[in-house]
């Protein structure tokens, strides 16, 4: 499907391209027209000579040396195309002019065009590129961009058709990276916008409708009044996935990432988000971080000193697909009263077909998914060797469930199993991929009354299903989700203001996005110090703000969130107030713990309180 998407698309430049430079062709004998035209000089020799374009099956071949038209005895192409060789040495600087077709054109006839005033600009680069390594090992690359943009009627039109083979050793170093076999055509006018070929799509305003996809497939938008839509129909280039980790004192990298379920993985360029403590990064050596696509790592730049307290999150696309995928979404939405009320829809659906997987799976494989529900643990398959017996490998002492034994009769070593966790071998596994679905529905709505209130609403609801091939597990399938935010204007009296906000956030514990919700990944605020970030479930918060002349300025805030730990619910509550540029924070977690943060004249102070008593504490 892939390839036939890019086939059709490729052949529409090449239309495009064919009917506005087809005067540019070549008559020649007989006023004969031929697509391509080779000029090369003589050196004094028979050749060979080397073609720029593979002549293997060419149609209409004509030979000119000199201006003098050759038979076909005169000359032999050679090296599959590649190459010509003449009969007789050819004289230095003598011209040698090659006319060919590669495939048939009809007649062309005179007609009137449809559309008048039509305007196009083609242009494009082929580019090589030899790399010497100080061990002698050289790379050779390649890069072809062919670019068109004009304009039909009202309708403008871009499109561009690259083709980058970068080396295996690619890091993306740069700001930007130019995308592998990329094929793209927009289309802009009348109010509407049109993207075929490869594309790159992100949700809209709902909280809760997250996703971010490098897709091969069509999207479009467009605005009629206070009416706005649009929708994408497409097929994944690649898997999405996550990783979180903690940095190393000192370590700015490289840090390796992997998916467990996956072998041999390479990172879709450009595909890649980073963030370190919740703030998200910029790639670039002069930036954040640079990136290893082909061998996936990424390391920080001096910019950004790395340590054991670091949070990184990293999400991307990478190119290893067990399943088919499709990806459909759509939105719409209407704007009145200049912005003053606006309400959205917005949906997202991303699907493996389990009837068409890539990997081959065996009639065992898909009872083990069948029998394992959601649990991916449960989906396993044992490594074999030739012959079809289990293959083992050293785990240590105490952390695998057999023990080696030389067998003299057999001639070879046989596992013996000892029960779990008592022996130092264990059996090589393979994780099955699960063919999974999410589809996710939002909707949003937005009061601006200027400067007197703001109001925000965000509903969701979702239906995942981590396991298409076995129906077990599935009560659990449907999730739904709500966020609120409400600010007023100031309420003034004389000299002094007060303004009141607040907001909230709930979210079912089944609840999944397309993508993890970045959001609840934002620890910052509430000084969480566990290693993995859970989903929060609750959070809410009210805010005050007093101005006056005696005062100056004083705030007040209290929040409260909750979040799954161990499958129970935990929850942080936390009070910070500002008076006479002086901060002052108290934060509370689920065991009773108490964190007392200052700053006065310059000095941060922080103390942590347990049960009533002072456990560490600093000034700086």
């Amino acid at each position: 499907m892939t390839y036939q998407y890019k086939t059709i698309l490729i052949l529409s430049l090449i239309s495009v391209a064919l009917t506005y430079s087809m005067e540019s062709e070549i008559l020649h004998q007989g006023n004969v027209k031929h697509q391509y035209h080779i000029t090369i000089l003589g050196n004094g020799s028979e050749g060979p000579y080397s073609l720029p374009i593979n002549v293997a099956s060419p149609l209409n071949l004509e030979v000119y040396v000199g201006g003098k038209y050759l038979s076909s005895g005169s000359y032999d192409i050679i090296d599959e195309g590649r190459s010509i060789m003449f009969h007789y040495p050819v004289s230095s600087g003598v011209r040698i002019e090659i006319y060919f077709d590669l495939f048939e054109m009809g007649e062309v006839m005179e007609g009137r065009a449809v559309i008048e005033g039509g305007t196009f600009d083609i242009s494009g680069s082929k580019n090589f590129s030899v790399s010497v390594a100080g061990d002698g090992d050289a790379t050779i690359d390649q890069a072809t961009r062919l670019r068109f943009n004009g304009s039909v009627g009202e309708l403008d039109v871009e499109g561009r058709l690259t083709d980058e083979e970068l080396p295996i050793t690619a890091e993306g170093a740069s700001e930007e990276v130019a995308d592998i076999d990329q094929v793209l055509v927009k289309v802009d006018g009348y109010g509407a916008s049109l993207e075929m070929g490869d594309i790159e799509v992100a949700s809209g305003d709902n909280e809760f409708v997250v996703y971010r996809r490098r897709l091969l497939g069509i999207t479009g938008k467009q605005k009629v009044g206070d009416f706005f839509g649009g929708g994408t129909l497409a097929v994944a280039r690649g898997e999405h996935s996550d990783v979180e980790f903690k940095g190393q004192d000192g370590i700015q990298g490289p840090y390796i990432i992997s998916v467990p379920s996956a072998y041999g993985i390479t990172i879709i360029p450009s595909s890649e988000r980073v963030y370190l403590n919740g703030e998200l990064m910029k790639r670039g050596e002069s930036n954040d971080y640079i990136i290893d696509y082909y061998e996936p790592s990424i390391t920080f730049t001096r910019n950004r000193l790395i340590t054991s307290q670091s949070r990184i999150y990293v999400e991307f696309d990478y190119s290893e697909l067990a399943y088919r995928k499709k990806f459909y979404a759509g939105e719409t939405g209407v704007e009145l009263g200049g912005s003053t009320l606006k309400i959205g829809f917005e949906t997202a659906l991303e699907e493996d077909d389990p009837s068409r997987d890539l990997i081959a799976l065996s009639g065992d494989d898909r009872k083990r998914l069948y029998m394992a529900g959601d649990d991916e643990t449960r989906a396993f398959r044992v490594a074999t060797d030739e012959n079809g017996d289990p293959v083992y490998e050293y785990a240590g002492e105490g952390e695998g469930d057999y023990r080696r034994q030389w067998n003299p009769l057999l001639g070879k070593y046989v596992y013996e199993y000892v029960g779990e966790g008592r022996g130092d071998y264990k059996q090589v596994t393979y994780y099955l991929p699960m063919p999974q679905r999410r589809f996710v529905v939002g909707v949003n709505t937005g009061i601006d009354s200027g400067d007197r209130l703001n109001i925000d609403i965000g509903l969701a609801t979702s239906n995942s299903d981590l396991n298409l091939i076995s129906p077990l597990n599935d009560d659990d399938n449907v999730g739904s989700a709500l966020i609120f935010n409400v600010v007023t204007r100031p309420i003034k009296r004389e000299n002094t203001s007060l303004r009141l906000s607040g907001g909230g956030y709930i979210r079912d514990s089944r609840f999944l996005s397309i993508d993890e919700i970045v959001s609840a990944y934002n620890v910052v605020r509430w000084e969480i110090e566990e290693e993995e970030t859970r989903p929060v479930v609750h959070e809410y918060s009210l805010n005050a703000e007093l101005k006056s002349p005696i005062i100056k300025k004083a705030s007040f805030e209290y929040g409260r969130m909750s979040r799954l730990f161990g499958g129970e619910e935990s929850y942080y509550k936390d009070i910070r107030c500002n008076l006479y540029n002086a901060d002052i924070n108290i934060a509370t977690d689920r065991f009773g713990s108490h964190l007392v943060g200052a700053r006065f004249l310059d000095k941060n102070i922080r103390l942590n309180i347990s049960d009533d008593e002072i456990t560490d504490g600093e000034v700086r």
